[in-house]
């Protein structure tokens, strides 16, 4: 025999043989699964091809809308796990596979569910009255099933999808044991690599209309005021924390400075008229009192106005030294003048004196430094 066949043939026994105790390796260290038969991390990423069978017959698989996350969604790092919620329009279907593939070649996740159908949240019985109605699913929710990952499975999705797409695959079966899909669909999503960084200050108000006087708002009762709640959440939160509550006016629009050292908040005036304005320090116990408010109605181009109506949308400068507000009715022809004030200020200031211009827009902001703003 050739002495180079000779040496080719010993070193392919080598890989051969290399290669089957690598394989015995791996199969004596695969993780323990028992008790998790719901959560399975395949040794690599599915191809196309090695999803479960098509359904009998190899007619086309029913189509699965999946209504979230919307396509091409991306998650801030630090929210909590969301609900993934879809429609099958096969009938019949009893449980679904719902396979995580990511791109940075990591194992994929696949965990098998039953579907859980959307339901209302929890109803503040106080808040019910005459007056409203109790909310209802959509019949578009009410056909929809949803699945929740826990957090351990979506800390895992969200590590291996920084900046690059995961895609979630929903396949429908028929059988509990998963063994012919009758229904498939898809989405891609991606986690931000940038957090928010900072909680959402925001309130909860019971939906009670009210009548009243032709040309006023009120879109409260005066006894469910009350019931309004000042609440603090992080999109890392499962719960928000309430800040404030039992206010017997309407506090509303709010803005906070840059640097979250100054909040600013319209409270409602007599006939809601929108005249009050709290400009207050943060604190770790901040308390609103009457050296905080200023009266927008005291502007006195303005003051004798039969049409007054004021401090609509305010928002304070970046620097937390100005307030920008809306005074008067917007007209068809002069538009919508903008003042000012200075921040520790009881009175409003000329408006040339922050901005140097009136404006004739609807919404008024800064646009990032005290110097400037736009409408």
């Amino acid at each position: 025999m050739n002495r180079a066949v000779f040496r080719t043939l010993i070193i392919g026994t080598v890989v051969v043989a290399l290669l089957v105790v690598l394989d015995r390796l791996a199969a004596q260290h695969v993780p323990h699964t028992a008790g998790l038969p719901s959560l399975h991390r395949a040794a690599s990423a599915r191809s196309a091809d090695s999803f479960p069978s098509p359904r009998p017959g190899g007619g086309p698989l029913a189509p699965i809308t999946i209504d979230y996350p919307a396509e091409g969604s991306i998650f801030p790092p630090e929210i909590t796990p969301p609900r993934f919620i879809w429609r099958d329009a096969a009938e019949g279907t009893t449980v679904w596979l719902i396979d995580v593939l990511f791109s940075d070649g990591s194992a994929a996740i696949q965990v098998k569910s039953q579907g859980e159908r959307l339901h209302i949240g929890e109803i503040d019985e106080r808040c019910v009255a005459d007056t409203n109605k109790l909310p209802e699913l959509t019949a578009q929710e009410a056909a929809s099933w949803s699945w929740k990952p826990d957090a351990a499975t979506w800390a895992t999705i969200k590590k291996h999808s920084v900046e690059r797409p995961a895609t979630v695959t929903i396949t429908g079966f028929q059988d509990e044991n998963a063994t012919q899909a009758v229904s498939r669909g898809q989405c891609t999503f991606e986690t931000s690599k940038d957090p928010v960084g900072a909680p959402i200050f925001y309130r909860d108000v019971p939906l009670i209309p009210a009548p009243g006087e032709q040309g006023v708002i009120k879109p409260l009762p005066d006894s469910i005021i009350p019931f309004i709640k000042w609440r603090l959440r992080s999109v890392g939160d499962t719960e928000g924390r309430t800040l404030m509550e039992g206010l017997h006016t309407c506090a509303n629009c709010h803005s906070f400075s840059l640097d979250g050292k100054t909040l600013g908040m319209d409270v409602d005036g007599a006939q809601n008229e929108k005249g009050l304005y709290s400009l207050t320090p943060v604190k770790r116990e901040t308390s609103i009192r009457n050296e905080n408010m200023i009266k927008w109605s005291s502007f006195r181009p303005l003051a004798d106005s039969a049409n007054l109506r004021v401090g609509f949308m305010s928002q304070v400068s970046p620097d937390g030294r100005y307030v920008v507000t809306m005074i008067n009715n917007p007209g068809p022809k002069h538009g919508t003048p903008v003042s000012a004030c200075r921040t520790g200020s009881t009175s409003p200031i000329s408006p040339t004196t922050a901005s140097g211009r009136y404006f004739t827009r609807r919404r008024e902001c800064w646009s990032g430094t005290t110097e400037k703003s736009a409408s």
